[in-house]
């Protein structure tokens, strides 16, 4: 949900209403002032994201509006119809986010996609590494102009150690020239650890060397900068190479997902239990009479009975690889003591048992039938094989039970 209200200063209502509703259709809550007294209204009020200004109003023709704006520090947009060169090159001399001409093709979708940018980025952190103090802090001002959280660091070492303590940087601005390791040199090291769909990495360098640029693209850099950086190329990379990781990022989620539940799919699961180092067991369960659910209710029913069986796995088993393998059948994978996954496993059986679901303009209890393999560290294909014959025996043996081990059935 996005968070904070977005100003528009428009004196003009032929851009005014079809910005505004574009704005709108996002999600965000957006505050209208069409003079710059209006707008230093709309300013004491606070609770803004970002603002988007004309920059000639009726009340400040020389774009005394964006003073005021960039005093109180809010994120500001100039879309403006004076698109000379002098006037381009006074807006943007100032910190703003863009400038943007009214006459440019899509003009207003690049504003929503900017403003979409701005809030997605306040999620992300960014890490600036240079030996240069003055680098860093210029690095740092135009990264948080766009809403970035950033981390410096002044060499390979502090590189490494920032990533390992803050999980959630997904962009790294990577200086060449630096004591000790080379920034090519860096870029391959953390390429070994992450992959282009968890960080972006972008080589920086003063160099005229031309072979430094090739360098960082080969050891696994995403785009490279020379320095010094023009603002608008600078933010455009930025932006280019942070959308491009997200969109990586979405593929292999999409690709990893049941798109039903939600939850992992069947080779997100088996991925995960490759990755597994130590003993680990193998939960099965399936929803009983699933045909006569579907029967009763239609095939919308039998899809609300998935979901909230789904739901009911995140609730029960959130740090556990829970995932649907196809129809009915969902998998846990457990580690720990294997009387206590047991444990957990029939408490959640008998939670779900006494629930009475609501599905499809039809009220019924959802019951479901467990396999849970030994603890080893058995392969995953011989692990599913154990935990899938004790389901079978669950099924059985009455449904709506737990089978554990050979002579372990606990039947509701």
């Amino acid at each position: 949900m996005p968070r904070g209200d977005i100003l528009l200063i428009e004196d003009s209502t032929a851009i005014l209403h079809p910005l505004a509703r574009v704005i709108e259709r996002m999600g965000y809550c957006v505050r209208i002032a069409m003079s710059r007294a209006q707008m230093q209204q709309e300013l004491l009020k606070g609770g803004l994201m970002a603002a988007v200004l004309d920059y000639s109003l009726p009340d400040a023709l020389e774009g005394e509006a964006l003073y005021d704006l960039l005093q109180q520090g809010v994120p500001t947009l100039v879309l403006t119809a004076r698109n000379d060169a002098a006037t381009r090159e006074k807006i943007l001399s100032y910190p703003v986010v863009d400038y943007i001409p009214k006459d440019m093709p899509s003009a207003l979708e690049y504003v929503a996609m900017l403003l979409r940018r701005l809030d997605r980025n306040r999620q992300l952190a960014a890490l600036i590494v240079d030996d240069s103090h003055t680098v860093r802090q210029h690095l740092k001002a135009l990264l948080e102009r766009y809403l970035f959280q950033v981390i410096l660091a002044s060499d390979a070492d502090e590189a490494k150690q920032a990533l390992k303590q803050h999980k959630h940087i997904r962009l790294a601005l990577i200086d060449h020239d630096m004591p000790g390791m080379d920034g090519a040199n860096l870029t391959a090291e953390i390429r070994r650890s992450f992959g282009r769909e968890q960080l972006a990495i972008i080589g920086i360098s003063g160099s005229s060397n031309s072979s430094t640029n090739p360098r960082f693209i080969k050891a696994g850099a995403d785009d490279f900068l020379s320095k010094p950086f023009n603002p608008e190329e600078f933010y455009c990379r930025i932006t280019r190479t942070i959308e491009y990781l997200e969109n990586m990022e979405a593929l292999i989620q999409t690709a990893n997902q049941d798109a039903l539940t939600g939850l992992p799919n069947r080779r997100a699961f088996f991925a995960e239990a490759l990755r597994q180092n130590g003993d680990y067991a193998v939960a099965m369960l399936d929803i009983d009479h699933f045909k006569s659910i579907n029967d009763r209710c239609g095939h919308a029913g039998g899809d609300e009975a998935l979901i909230e069986l789904a739901k009911q796995l995140r609730k029960h088993f959130p740090d556990e690889m829970a995932a649907r393998l196809g129809g009915e059948e969902f998998a846990i994978i457990l580690g720990g003591d294997n009387r206590v996954q047991q444990q957990r496993l029939e408490n959640f059986r008998q939670s779900l048992a006494n629930q009475q679901q609501h599905l499809a303009g039809h009220n019924l209890n959802l019951t479901i039938s467990i396999g849970l393999s030994d603890c080893s560290t058995q392969s995953i294909e011989l692990q599913l094989r154990q935990a899938d014959e004790r389901l079978y025996r669950a099924k059985q043996g009455g449904r709506n039970c737990l089978v554990a081990r050979e002579r372990s059935m606990q039947i509701a």
